[in-house]
Parts: structure tokens; sequence; C-alpha cells
């Protein structure tokens, strides 16, 4: 979506869609049904693009959960059996210094470890340069590449994060990584995201409800 289409006011996404649709040549006068995408975008995306969602997100899979539970757990079995000469009596001042550095080490080696997984799935589920197309049917997105296609209904969309270098759009299935290079300018990316935000919430979300 571009800069020129109706304001983020309109009151529903049937209002919304047909005013695109008799407003602009390329969809049908006579039917609310489109033939040709409203906009289409061409880009390509590397594992780096991959990574930056994941090293963006502040969520952590329930393995990794468990993971960090089982650091935490063994560390402080650790810590437990070690003589109180090393790390004195507890709750003394230095067994708290001793139980905040041996957590400080767990954190950052979980972090480490994660970080690590990321890059690895990164490179996992985009291994080389891939080229997509994005078509924006006004009511879903046809996201096609080679070997893969997908259609994403506004109604299995969640919600829409913008950066500066990406767009991502939430899904039921896997994330919708959109880079910068796709659009005109930063205007036209801020223009996309935050219209099919709110068209989004029009519909059943399944992240909003």
């Amino acid at each position: 979506r571009s800069n020129s289409l109706p304001p983020r006011s309109t009151p529903s996404v049937v209002t919304l869609y047909s005013t695109i649709i008799f407003d602009d040549p390329t969809y049908m006068k006579d039917k609310n049904i489109a033939q040709q995408p409203y906009r289409t975008y061409h880009y390509q995306l590397t594992s780096k693009d991959m990574l930056a969602w994941r090293t963006l997100r502040n969520d952590w899979s329930f393995g990794e959960k468990l993971f960090g539970l089982a650091l935490i757990v063994a560390s402080g079995s650790t810590l437990a059996l070690l003589p109180e000469a090393w790390v004195g009596a507890p709750y003394n001042t230095r067994f708290l210094l001793a139980l905040c550095l041996n957590f400080t080490l767990v954190y950052g080696l979980f972090r480490l470890i994660i970080a690590l997984n990321d890059r690895r799935l990164a490179h996992r589920d985009i291994p080389h340069p891939r080229q997509f197309i994005l078509e924006d049917w006004v009511d879903h997105l046809d996201e096609r590449w080679d070997g893969g296609r997908r259609s994403i209904a506004l109604e299995m969309i969640g919600k829409v994060l913008e950066t500066p270098a990406h767009v991502y759009v939430q899904t039921h299935g896997p994330v919708m990584i959109i880079p910068a290079t796709a659009f005109e300018s930063s205007a036209d990316k801020y223009a996309f995201a935050s219209n099919l935000e709110e068209m989004s919430k029009e519909a059943p979300s399944w992240s909003r409800t």
C-alpha cells in the first residue's frame, strides 16, 4: 500500500476494499473482485534478514525456556555444593557476590548459546539468497518464491512491526519479512505497515482475540 490509500479512519475493511476497487482502474468496477494485485513488491532475502528477526524477537520458545531453566538449576546446584571457604556462608556478602556472579555467567552463557542457535536456524531457513514476489490484494497477501507460495488473509495477520530495515508481519505460520529495499521510500514502507495493521484490526485477528 502507498500513501494514496484511504485514511486510516476508514470504518471497515469492506468499505476500504470497495473504495480501492472503485477508485483504482486496476480493479473491476462491476464486482468486488480484483483482476490484479493492488501493489506488487519484488525483493531478496538472505539469512541476515532472518537473523535480524530472530535477534529482534523478545520471546523464547518452550525449548529455549526449558534450556535456560536447566542452566539455572545446574548452576544453583553447583554453587550449593561449593565449600563455604570458597563462596562464604549462606547470605553473607561474599555468598551474595558469588551468587550474582554465578547468575551473570549463566545468563551470558544462555544468551551466547541462543545467539549461536539463532544463526544456525536463520541459515537453515534461508541457506542462500532467495527472490520473493509479494502481491497485495487488499484483503490478503500472496507471497511467492522459488519453489513455494503462501496466501495470508487479513484475519490470519497478527502484529505488524516496522523497523528501519524491515517490515515484519506475524502470522499463524512463519513471520513474513519484507526488507526496506522493497519499497519506494521510507514513507511508502510506513504506509504499507500502518495500513496493514489498521486493516487487520478490522478482521477477527488470532492475536487479538
